[in-house]
C-alpha cells in the first residue's frame, strides 16, 4: 500500500470518527445534567461491577465512568453529559447481551465465551490497509512487534497489538488481560486472504 493510499485511508477513518463524535456531542447537549452526577457515577460504578465480565461492555462501561469523573473534576460538563450519554448507551447494549447470555448458557454448566477475538479482528483491517497484495506469509511478518505495538480500538476496549514469536498478542489496556493466538490460527481464521 502506498503512503497515499494509507494517509487516505487513516484521514477516511478520522473523519468518520469526528462525525460520530459530533452526532454523540450534538445529541449530549440537549440534556440536563442530573443534580448529583457523583452519586450517579458511584451507582453506576456498583451495577458495573456485578455485570459479567464476559460482557464486551464492562470494559467500556468503567472506562467511561473513569473519563466522566475526570470531566466533572476538571468542570467540563459539557464533557460530563457526553460521557453520560455513552455510558446509558453502552449500559442497554450490555443489559441486552447479558440476557443472550443467560439464556445461551441455561441448562449448562457455565457460560460460553466468545471464541472470535475482536481486537484480532480489528487488527486485521489494519494488517490489510498495510499488506496490499501480500502473501499471508508475508502479512504476518507486517505485524509490529512488541515495541511499536498497534494501538487497536474496540467497541470493548483498546488494545495494543503485536506479533511475539509464532502468535500475535493483543493487551488490553485497562486490565491488561492479555490474549494470544498462534500464528496459523490468525492466519486461517482471521486473515483469510482475498476477504
Amino acid at each position: 500500500m502506498t503512503d497515499k493510499a494509507l494517509f487516505d485511508a487513516c484521514r477516511k477513518a478520522l473523519k468518520l470518527a469526528w462525525i460520530s463524535g459530533e452526532k454523540l456531542r450534538l445529541e449530549a447537549e440537549g440534556r440536563l445534567l442530573p443534580e448529583d452526577v457523583a452519586g450517579l457515577l458511584d451507582e453506576d460504578s456498583r451495577l458495573v461491577a456485578a455485570l459479567s465480565d464476559d460482557l464486551p461492555q464492562k470494559a467500556v462501561l468503567v472506562r467511561r465512568i473513569e473519563l466522566a469523573r475526570a470531566a466533572l473534576k476538571r468542570g467540563d460538563y459539557e464533557e460530563v453529559k457526553v460521557e453520560l450519554l455513552v455510558i446509558e448507551k453502552n449500559w442497554d447494549n450490555a443489559q441486552h447481551d447479558a440476557r443472550i447470555v443467560k439464556r445461551s448458557s441455561d441448562g449448562r454448566k457455565g457460560g460460553k465465551k466468545p471464541k472470535r477475538k475482536i481486537w484480532a479482528e480489528a487488527a486485521v483491517g489494519m494488517l490489510r490497509n498495510n499488506a496490499g497484495d501480500a502473501t499471508k506469509e508475508q502479512a504476518w511478518l507486517m505485524l509490529p512487534d512488541a515495541g511499536s505495538a498497534w494501538d487497536v480500538e474496540t467497541d470493548a476496549a483498546d488494545y495494543k497489538v503485536y506479533r511475539d514469536g509464532d502468535k500475535i498478542v493483543g493487551v488490553n489496556t485497562l486490565t491488561h488481560e492479555e490474549e494470544a493466538i498462534a500464528e496459523s490460527t490468525f492466519l486461517r481464521h482471521y486473515y483469510r486472504k482475498g476477504q
